[in-house]
């Protein structure tokens, strides 16, 4: 236990996001709720992923978002960050929630209304509105946008402000550009089909907004070749320590190899493969890692080696890291040519990596820390959220000597042989290290004798 050390990540400070702003537990807190009461109006509070009065704000500052007394989640708000589990609360709990909610109110509006954005929410908005037009937008579960434009509602609407609309007249169209403003649905049974919505006239980014990346899925106008080489350069050089030791000696890519890398993408016809490769003698690992075209022709490629304690390499982390290398780059490749639609279909020969990487159920709080090699897991499952295409995934049968061959068997083979070389005999500065890079999404971290503990946890602490 002596030679053991703990590394924690620097933790970003929350800090109030609009004007007026104030977090709920310390209002709740000096309001004088009774600490079991507290306890209870905390457990409904991580049921819904809040922290502060923005979060259950409606968009123009003024009230309460309905949705957010009730005891489900607000599918219309998604918190972008990692949260523990919190079943769902008694309904005790959600009574005594509800009391402290109306703490906040007079007459049914905020007592402290709420002003224009500060900085960027950790909640991701599904419905916008353009203000110009008032054309209305909603982003599906899929990803995808549907369009809502005003009815005209005559004497209704009786001058006032608000807007009306139809809950079947969405169509879907691309994601929204312009002067666009988060907006909250009125949505009630006394207006049956109809409703309206409430936003606030001052944007957070000014006249010139448009979705996240992680909001988008249309398409963009085509960039030049210059700015797209520029874009991957821009990118590639800002990226962390930990990646450019990852994915090995890279030589750029030309203007020609990405500009087809996009194209290829976006005709939803990409492929990628990835291997690793492991001596259970010499303790070392590797990986090596391909993109191609659909009848595999390689565009980009390259091998890299698995850092970390003898010991604990094994051949699934060295697959695993391959996987990493892949979607580390495709994000690249997205992101410098500005793609917001596109699919990729990713191979790998080791069924239990895909299905830790693309776990569409993962556990949360401390479990996952616990799993084996889950550094690399949780970078890689914050590449796949964070890459606004489709990523399918898919097992390839390894060595496959078979009468059925195809083109992912030949890309298997490819990145098997790259890996294996790699391993063998490793390029100058790019032997296997023992201490491997902690990169920031972790969020802690064990070191033991100068390694970071990656598995065998009971046993290494035992």
């Amino acid at each position: 236990m002596a030679n053991l050390k703990v590394f924690i990540s620097t933790v970003t400070p929350l800090r109030e996001q609009r004007q007026g702003d104030s977090f709920l537990m310390t209002v709740f807190v000096y309001a004088k709720f009774k600490p079991g009461e507290l306890r209870q109006i905390n457990q409904c509070r991580l049921f819904h992923q809040v922290f502060l009065t923005s979060d259950i704000a409606t968009a123009d500052g003024k009230k309460i978002d309905p949705k957010y007394y009730a005891a489900a989640r607000n599918d219309d708000r998604r918190s972008s960050m990692n949260w523990p589990v919190q079943g769902e609360p008694s309904r005790q709990a959600w009574t005594v929630w509800s009391k402290a909610l109306n703490y906040l109110v007079e007459k049914g509006k905020l007592k402290q209304p709420l002003g224009v954005w500060l900085r960027n929410p950790h909640q991701q908005w599904t419905w916008l509105i353009r203000v110009t037009s008032s054309t209305l937008f909603h982003q599906r579960q899929d990803g995808t946008w549907e369009s809502f434009t005003p009815e005209n509602m005559g004497d209704r609407e009786r001058g006032e402000r608000r807007k009306w609309y139809l809950l079947d007249r969405g169509s879907t169209c691309a994601p929204p550009t312009g002067k666009i403003a988060k907006a909250t649905p009125i949505i009630t049974p006394e207006d049956g089909d109809l409703f309206t919505v409430v936003w606030m006239d001052e944007p957070l980014v000014g006249d010139d907004y448009s979705p996240s990346e992680s909001q988008t899925s249309g398409k963009t106008e085509d960039l030049s070749r210059d700015e797209i080489l520029e874009r991957f350069q821009e990118i590639f050089s800002n990226s962390s320590d930990y990646f450019h030791r990852l994915i090995g000696p890279f030589e750029l890519p030309t203007t020609e190899a990405l500009k087809i890398l996009g194209t290829v993408l976006r005709s939803h016809s990409l492929l990628a493969c990835s291997d690793g490769s492991f001596s259970r003698h010499a303790k070392k690992g590797s990986h090596a890692w391909i993109f191609a075209t659909h009848d595999g022709i390689p565009l980009l490629q390259g091998a890299g080696p698995i850092d970390g304690h003898p010991l604990l390499l094994s051949p699934y982390r060295t697959e695993l890291g391959g996987i990493l290398a892949l979607l580390y780059l495709l994000n690249v490749i997205v992101r410098c040519n500005e793609l917001r639609e596109g699919t990729v279909t990713l191979f790998c020969d080791n069924k239990t990596a895909l299905e830790n990487v693309f776990d569409e159920n993962p556990k949360r709080g401390i479990y996952p820390m616990l799993a084996a090699d889950y550094d690399f897991i949780v970078i890689a499952r914050k590449l796949v959220k964070a890459t606004p295409i489709t990523i399918n995934h898919r097992h390839v049968k390894g060595h496959y000597t078979g009468d059925e061959r195809r083109v992912e068997h030949d890309l298997n083979d490819l990145v098997d042989t790259m890996s294996k070389k790699f391993r063998r005999a490793p390029p100058r500065g790019f032997t296997q290290k023992s201490l491997s890079l902690i990169h920031e999404l972790q969020t802690a971290a064990l070191i033991s004798e100068g390694a970071i503990v990656t598995s065998k946890l009971r046993k290494t602490l035992s």
